[in-house]
């Protein structure tokens, strides 16, 4: 008869996997991506009279990956006249896009304080 060793080293490893896992999404999150700038964030808003919320909203818009003066032109444009830079795609979708990453911004703000 071998002796059981019960459930301890499949639990160890699904924690573990989980871990990684969870690692790897955080990793990968452009939200996170977006906050971990806030300095630039910072400044563009103040530069344009903008909420932060906004300004990270705008980045989400823009892309994560896109270029800072590309983040500075879409936030001149909406300081001027509200406008969002879309490209091609639909501009009702694109201003629910970002009232929709706008608000969850101002939460998780508000959330920290």
């Amino acid at each position: 008869m071998s002796p059981r060793r019960g459930s301890w080293p499949v639990l160890l490893a699904l924690a573990a996997a989980f871990l990684l896992l969870f690692s790897w999404q955080r990793g990968r999150s452009t939200f996170l991506r977006i906050e971990a700038e806030r300095d630039a964030a910072q400044a563009i808003a103040e530069q344009h009279g903008l909420p932060l919320a906004a300004v990270f909203a705008l980045r989400d818009m823009v892309g994560v990956d896109a270029p800072e003066p590309r983040w500075r032109a879409a936030a001149r444009a909406f300081a001027v006249d509200g406008a969002l830079l879309v490209g091609d795609g639909d501009p009702a979708l694109a201003r629910r896009r970002f009232e929709l990453m706008r608000a969850r911004f101002s939460e998780r703000a508000a959330a920290r304080h």
